[in-house]
């Protein structure tokens, strides 16, 4: 029953956590991390961003692997981790994204917030070039070129 509540309520909160505690409860592990694919999406779109982490956070415990179902997702987390002040989840969510998610249009934004983490956060400008560098190469075209390339200009 609670399965199907949220199932049929993906984005309701409450039928998430009360499905997530049956599982917890069942120790069904799988389910458990790939209900959390999920979950963090909708802990992101109700501005829990503290627990979202924290539950990507767990599930990367769990599964080295583990990732969230839509880029735009990981994306949006790996910004609130920045936020937060935790560079080096940051940097994990992104680390793996063209392989992650080969056809997404964030991809572009994942190695500008890479290479800014790199910049600012461990001052590392040439590593930061070199991953700006590689975004222009692969993305031309991207909206954030522009934005990309004056970056590239203050690092220089």
């Amino acid at each position: 029953m609670t399965h199907e509540l949220a199932r049929l309520n993906p984005d309701n909160r409450h039928y998430n956590e009360r499905y997530r505690s049956v599982l917890e409860a069942t120790g069904n592990h799988d389910l458990l991390v790939r209900h959390a694919a999920q979950y963090v999406e909708v802990l992101l779109k109700a501005g829990d961003t503290a627990a979202a982490l924290e539950l990507y956070r767990a599930s990367r415990r769990s599964d080295p692997s583990f990732h969230l179902q839509e880029a735009e997702a990981q994306l949006a987390l790996a910004r609130a981790a920045t936020n937060a002040g935790e560079d080096q989840l940051a940097v994990e969510m992104i680390q793996d994204f063209d392989l992650t998610y080969p056809l997404s249009d964030e991809r572009a934004a994942a190695y500008l917030l890479g290479a800014r983490l790199l910049n600012e956060r461990y001052q590392n400008a040439d590593e930061a070039r070199r991953l700006i560098g590689e975004m222009l190469r692969k993305f031309p075209a991207t909206p954030l070129a522009a934005e990309a390339r004056a970056y590239l200009a203050r690092l220089a």
